[in-house]
C-alpha cells in the first residue's frame, strides 16, 4: 500500500479524534479558506476505497486439461487483488478435476466458477 499524502493524513486525524463525521462536519473543522464540500468528500471517498473491506464476486475462471489437472486459474472480473487471490487460492486447493470428453476423447475445457465473499467492516479496539 502506498503512504498516505499530508492531506489524506490529515482528513484520517480528523477520523481519529472525532470518530464518524458527515463530510459538512468535517469541512466545519478547518480553518478559513476551507477546502471544498466535493474535494473533501472524493479524499473521504477514497480513503473508505482503500481501508473499509469491499465485498464482491470475482469469478476465477480454470481451464482443466489431461496434463494439468487444475490448469491456470485467473480471474475474469476482479473485485480486488486480494480478493482475486483468495478466489484462486480456494480454487487451487480443490480435488483434482476430471477433463471433459468431447466424442470419447479427453479435451481442454474452460470453466468460470463464481466465489461470493462477505465480508464485515473493521471494527475498532
Amino acid at each position: 500500500m502506498k503512504a498516505l499524502t499530508a492531506k489524506e493524513e490529515e482528513i484520517m486525524g480528523w477520523f481519529w479524534q472525532k470518530g464518524p463525521l458527515f463530510v459538512k462536519e468535517m469541512q466545519a473543522l478547518y480553518d478559513e479558506p476551507r477546502p471544498h464540500f466535493n474535494t473533501l468528500s472524493t479524499m473521504v471517498r477514497l480513503l473508505e476505497s482503500i481501508f473499509v473491506p469491499q465485498s464482491g464476486k470475482p469469478a476465477p475462471s480454470d481451464s482443466v486439461g489431461l496434463q494439468h489437472p487444475r490448469g491456470e486459474a485467473q480471474p475474469m472480473s476482479g473485485v480486488s487483488p486480494s480478493l482475486d487471490a483468495e478466489a484462486i487460492r480456494v480454487l487451487s486447493s480443490m480435488p483434482k478435476w476430471k477433463p471433459g470428453k468431447q466424442r470419447g476423447v479427453a479435451v481442454n475445457v474452460r470453466y468460470s466458477m463464481p466465489v461470493m465473499f462477505r465480508l464485515q467492516k473493521a471494527t475498532k479496539k
